[in-house]
């Protein structure tokens, strides 16, 4: 169905909490809230090199349409994820699979600090 009715489809506010996704057969968990959303929107991404390509020029990105109060996914988000994995020669490897791609966003949401006092993200 077309978004814009997927939005409004009344089973959204009647038929429970939300528990679950899945993608490729693989079950995720709701928890953390962005994870799903985000593996979704790198893999999307990924599968299309000359956008991939694109967003590799930049160092910032903005979701103008982003809303807190209504939704917790940020596709600026993602797309710097993206970015920041590729520019490591991660990518691969956190879209490997859902436990390799958690873990990458667990320590991306915990920054450290090397040697030298630097911040390392991934």
């Amino acid at each position: 169905m077309e978004p814009g009715h997927a939005k409004r489809d009344e089973r959204l506010r009647t038929s429970g909490r939300l528990i679950a996704f899945e993608l490729e057969r693989q079950k995720w968990s709701s928890e953390p809230p962005t994870a799903f959303y985000d593996c979704v929107h790198m893999k999307a991404l990924d599968a299309h090199p000359m956008n991939a390509d694109s967003v590799m020029e930049y160092d910032a990105f903005t979701d103008i349409a982003f809303n807190l109060a209504k939704s917790f996914i940020c596709q600026a988000r993602a797309v710097a994820l993206y970015v920041a994995l590729r520019q490591r020669d991660k990518l691969n490897e956190a879209l490997g699979s859902r436990e390799t791609f958690l873990g990458f966003l667990d320590r991306a949401s915990k920054p450290n600090r090397d040697q030298t006092g630097q911040m390392k993200l991934l």
